[in-house]
């Protein structure tokens, strides 16, 4: 699997790296992106990753982050797709689908094998890995890589955000083992977890606050839910990605006996849908199949047209 990677890189220069939409508020995404841009620069490569979002303030402090590019160029003669599994989920048009049978392509992912693995010449796909930068690690070992603390800290950044600083049920021994590795190539772990969960601007500690004073469970459905509104991302003067981690939070701190938490975000005329769970005979990623999205068994998401329905302050399901 790595050999053929390790070929492919050998006849390229000019690498594209590409990911899923969403990338500027997901440590793993970006987390890959950058940590493979910063060795294809050191190995005299040209890479180019494309991300058409803005990246959320709290992942600023990653290095790497001024290159990324929201313009895609065809000059390319490599494509990389990182930590997405479907065709629909990725942050490219259709330039990019017209270049995967011209253009060789690599396929890196941790997610259920998606459409995405039909269309790529190589394929680097574990579900069983905590995130798509636990892959990158072993890809760069193998490969012989000198990993600096700059590499280290996106690797890292990546399995913290996927794990949720190794409490989700992804996390396994060989996360572990692998971020100890980081730590020893200096990855600054305390940079990591200070700017992902512990400096929040006052506004954004008191989006959260309505957030969680919403907090209801719907029997119904057996569902914990909390949602934000455009209005209130308006009126608390903060961007959608302050948002990022509150259905984490409540997956872990509410004592509640419900299969899942779903957190709603209304923005832009669209609803993004956020289920998460701790129980081990649910699978969360069904849920959010059933609207069109998808995701990890224990960590799934959906974006859909529309606008909540409200009743007093509670969620009309």
């Amino acid at each position: 699997m790595f050999e053929g990677v390790k070929n492919l890189l050998q006849k390229s220069r000019h690498i594209t790296l590409l990911t899923h939409k969403g990338a500027g508020k997901d440590g793993d995404a970006l987390g890959s992106m950058l940590s493979l841009a910063l060795f294809f620069l050191q190995e005299k490569f040209n890479p180019h990753p494309f991300c058409r979002e803005k990246v959320a303030s709290n992942f600023l402090f990653l290095s790497g982050v001024e290159m990324l590019d929201d313009k895609f160029s065809s000059q390319t003669d490599l494509l990389i797709f990182l930590d997405c599994a479907d065709y629909k989920r990725g942050d490219f048009d259709n330039k990019v689908y017209n270049l995967i049978d011209i253009v060789p392509s690599i396929l890196i992912d941790h997610h259920p094998r998606g459409d995405l693995s039909r269309f790529v010449e190589y394929k680097i796909q574990d579900p069983q890995a905590a995130s798509t930068t636990e892959l990158i690690f072993c890809l760069l070992e193998f490969l012989g890589a000198h990993i600096d603390k700059r590499i280290a800290t996106a690797l890292l950044t990546g399995i913290i955000t996927d794990t949720n600083s190794f409490l989700n049920p992804n996390t396994t021994d060989k996360t572990f083992v692998v971020a100890a590795r980081l730590l020893s190539y200096g990855a600054r772990i305390e940079r990591v977890v200070a700017n992902l969960f512990y400096q929040k601007s006052c506004a954004a500690l008191k989006l959260w606050g309505r957030a969680l004073s919403r907090l209801q469970y719907n029997q119904g459905h057996d569902l914990l839910l909390s949602y934000l509104t455009e209005n209130d991302l308006r009126e608390c003067n903060v961007s959608v990605q302050e948002a990022e981690g509150i259905v984490n939070f409540l997956n872990l701190n509410a004592a509640h006996k419900a299969k899942a938490v779903l957190f709603l975000i209304e923005n832009q005329g669209k609803i993004k849908g956020s289920f998460r769970t701790t129980a081990h005979n649910i699978d969360v990623s069904e849920m959010a199949r059933q609207f069109g999205g998808g995701g990890h068994k224990k960590a799934a998401g959906f974006e859909i047209e529309g606008s909540l329905v409200l009743k007093e302050g509670e969620l009309v399901m």
